[in-house]
């Protein structure tokens, strides 16, 4: 099952981004694909954060625009919401030590626990995934 990060989804929803039409196909065929594919809300939660953001876009995206995109992408029927769930601070606190994760690899740390915690592949355009032993992970860059 795939787990898409932060910049997958905002790189899929911003038109200007340089890699939005392959975040966007990425987006699209689990959207509309068969096979069903995990979502987490501190991800989605990050989107929103993000592209409504003024500091970080001249024009940020209206909250209810963001919202449709979100609850399109997290609201399919072969969408699976994943969690933390007992394993995840073990998995959590192994990956950070082994990568020596401060600041802003935390975040990283978490979502690559919580696709190893579930067996997914996470779908990224972060190379800094590359640094958690045990993950898999894909870029829809490549």
């Amino acid at each position: 099952m795939l787990l898409a990060d932060i910049n997958v989804l905002v790189n899929a929803f911003r038109k200007e981004s340089a890699d939005h039409e392959r975040c966007h196909a990425a987006i699209e065929e689990m959207v509309n694909g068969d096979s069903s594919y995990a979502v987490s809300d501190f991800v989605v939660n990050g989107f929103l954060r993000i592209v409504t953001n003024r500091r970080i876009y001249r024009d940020p995206d209206p909250l209810e625009r963001a919202l449709a995109f979100a609850e399109t992408y997290r609201n399919q029927p072969h969408a699976v919401v994943v969690t933390a769930e007992d394993r995840h601070w073990e998995i959590f606190t192994r990956l950070g030590r082994a990568a020596g994760v401060t600041g802003n690899l935390v975040p990283d740390a978490y979502l690559a626990a919580l696709a190893i915690e579930h067996g997914c592949e996470f779908v990224t355009c972060d190379q800094d995934f590359a640094k958690f032993q045990g993950l898999r992970w894909r870029s829809p860059l490549n």
